[in-house]
């Protein structure tokens, strides 16, 4: 076997591994209400009342169009947070304080 034909059945072989573009969607979706059921909890407000406002996105490796939050803005029930996504455990994590939007605006007006 020519190495121009091996390399020909490898690729296909990765691409043929890789997940179907509705499980990638499917799990992006599981990251989203991830985050909510943390932030709900952080925040004491219920995930239905959330808005999440993605900062920072990476794409999908196996489908470039499929996106997902990495650094994202939420905010419900008169707060706002900061969330990191922590690849490296798999988890969301609080990178502010859940503060009311009246003391956000106030700091920021002070400075």
């Amino acid at each position: 076997m020519t190495l121009q034909r091996l390399s020909v059945i490898v690729i296909g072989f990765v691409i043929g591994c890789g997940p179907s573009h509705q499980a990638s969607v499917a799990r992006v979706q599981q990251h989203d209400n991830n985050l909510r059921v943390r932030a709900s909890f952080d925040m004491g407000c219920p995930k239905q009342e959330l808005q999440v406002v993605p900062l920072k996105e990476e794409a999908n490796a196996f489908h470039p169009d499929v996106k997902y939050a990495v650094l994202a803005g939420v905010s419900g029930c008169g707060k706002r947070a900061t969330y990191v996504y922590d690849s490296a455990r798999g988890v969301w994590l609080l990178n502010t304080d859940a503060t009311p939007d009246r003391e956000r605006a106030a700091a920021t007006t002070a400075e």
